[in-house]
């Protein structure tokens, strides 16, 4: 009788236990309610206590390539691996306790398994049914939209990248503009002593040890300016796999024995307009931090092809347009970086060399020219890994230029009027001395409105208007300007140390003017001097 009534209670129990999930399944049986199951967006799902699919809507069949038949057949585990992993009896705990799962039994982060074995990212919404006894799953498709959500996250992580960069560049920029002009009164009164002294002065090792810092101060605010994306370019229709084949010999001496040195040129590289000395640079940079890398050896790889693509390409760093661009590949297999060092190296001064070992200025400025070139770079890299550089510069379907045979002008400078305007007032009277020494005439002006003013009140000719290009009151191309409608066909000499917007204002980006550097020395100011006077009284065009 004892073993009776324990039989009887216990299957009255089960019989109240099951009560709730018959009443569900004897619902889902109603026409209307597949109906609007099956009207829903989401993938449904109903999963019993030990996670066995019960009941499934069309959206689930179409989403993940299933048939109904097959989906009843199957462990919910099967079908969102991970979403019930850590099951208990009670679902309710289920789906407040999983890991994915936050509150209001919403998942995120899981990946349904479709039956052509591709996986979709999804987002499953939980809810009890049957006192807790069943669970709908509402699995929504969320591939396209974290996709979206990715790209955008790369989109905003490129546009801070390049805010950071612009930041630093203009930072860098002025710093070196200003630099400059304190470099070319270095150099030039340097110069000036040394020319005074004789051959056997003992002071004479002092100052050529000037003017050998000097210079290297000077090469120092050539890496900023191209880091900023301020220097001055030649830019020439060019190829990049003869320009990496003209130095191969001297990479070989510059990485040593002990590193092997793989060149992969392909034939018919495409042409492109940059400046080939600054894609020396980029190579020679690259190949000193490969170097660098491998201290005890390994292989250095310099590659060109071309890389044609119809659509943009997105990468950490940007995107790269749609179009055909040719390609530099330069790889080692040295130490590697790793992601936090990866996120900093084109920072100028950022090194993780020795002091002494590198001044952190060679990736800043190869980041500088190949983006002054409009072009891009990215890097490869992990820890033992090695390091692989990529960079594309657009391709340009013109032919290069004959290079005409350089000659030395001699222009007489007796009786010639330059008219000298420069704000820096040691960099002007510098440039008196030189000008002078030389027999010209001169005329100075600090700015550029002083200077209409002294054109205005000259009652001869002037020959030539040497003129810095960023001044107070009124920049260089602005006065070039108002003196040549007040004397037509008056020649023109800039100098400056870098490109500022006032070139790209007036239409002086493409190089359309005359130009000597800072810190320009005797000898290239006055062959500047003399190219102008020579050449016709207009701006030459563009180079090729």
């Amino acid at each position: 009788m004892v073993d009776f009534l324990r039989n009887w209670f216990a299957s009255l129990l089960a019989r109240r236990r099951r009560a709730p999930a018959r009443a569900v399944e004897q619902r889902w049986q109603d026409p209307i309610f597949r109906d609007v199951l099956d009207a829903a967006p989401d993938a449904m799902v109903v999963v019993d206590a030990e996670g066995r699919i019960r009941l499934v809507n069309t959206q689930a069949e179409l989403m993940l390539g299933w048939s109904r038949e097959e989906l009843l057949a199957m462990h919910v585990e099967a079908l969102v691996p991970g979403a019930f992993r850590d099951a208990h009896r009670d679902l309710r705990a289920r789906y407040h306790t999983h890991p994915h799962v936050r509150e209001m039994g919403y998942a995120r982060g899981l990946r349904a398994v479709r039956a052509d074995g591709s996986e979709v990212d999804a987002e499953i919404r939980l809810s009890p049914l049957g006192g807790g006894r069943l669970v709908v799953a509402a699995i929504r498709d969320v591939t396209e939209a974290r996709e979206a959500e990715l790209a955008l996250r790369r989109s905003e992580e490129q546009l801070r990248q390049a805010q950071k960069m612009e930041v630093v560049g203009r930072m860098a920029g002025g710093i070196a503009h200003d630099f400059n002009n304190l470099l070319t009164v270095i150099q030039g009164y340097t110069e000036i002593l040394l020319h005074q002294l004789e051959p056997d002065d003992a002071r004479r090792p002092a100052g050529e040890e000037v003017q050998r810092a000097a210079v290297r101060a000077a090469a120092l605010t050539r890496q900023l300016l191209a880091f900023s994306r301020r220097q001055v370019l030649q830019p020439r229709v060019v190829s990049l796999r003869v320009i990496v084949g003209d130095i191969t010999k001297m990479l070989s001496r510059l990485i040593g024995e002990h590193i092997e040195l793989v060149i992969d040129l392909m034939p018919e590289t495409w042409h492109v307009k940059a400046d080939p000395g600054q894609l020396e640079q980029i190579v020679v940079n690259l190949a000193v931090n490969a170097r660098d890398a491998m201290p005890k050896g390994g292989t250095l790889r310099i590659a060109t092809t071309n890389y044609a693509t119809a659509q943009d390409t997105l990468f950490p760093e940007f995107s790269l347009a749609a179009g055909e661009w040719v390609q530099l590949t330069v790889a080692d297999t040295g130490t590697g970086i790793d992601e936090a060092t990866r996120q900093h190296i084109f920072e100028p001064f950022f090194t993780t060399k020795g002091p002494g070992k590198g001044t952190g200025l060679g990736l800043a400025t190869v980041y500088g020219i190949v983006r002054q070139s409009n072009g891009h770079v990215a890097v490869t890299t992990a820890p033992g890994e090695g390091t692989t550089f990529t960079i594309w510069l657009p391709r340009t379907t013109a032919l290069p230029a004959a290079e005409a045979p350089s000659t030395a002008l001699v222009v007489d400078a007796a009786g010639r009027t330059i008219l000298l305007v420069e704000d820096e007032q040691d960099v002007r009277r510098l440039a008196r001395h030189y000008l002078e020494e030389a027999g010209y005439r001169v005329l100075e002006a600090s700015d550029g409105v002083a200077a209409l003013g002294v054109a205005a009140a000259h009652d001869g000719a002037i020959d030539l208007v040497v003129t810095d290009i960023v001044m107070p009151e009124m920049d260089g191309p602005d006065f070039a300007k108002g003196v040549r409608e007040a004397r037509p066909g008056v020649r023109v000499l800039y100098v400056s140390g870098y490109t500022e917007d006032a070139m790209v204002r007036h239409g002086l980006s493409e190089r359309r003017i005359r130009l000597v550097e800072k810190p320009f020395t005797r000898d290239t100011l006055l062959a500047g001097v003399a190219a102008a006077l020579a050449g016709p009284a207009t701006d030459p065009p563009p180079p090729v």
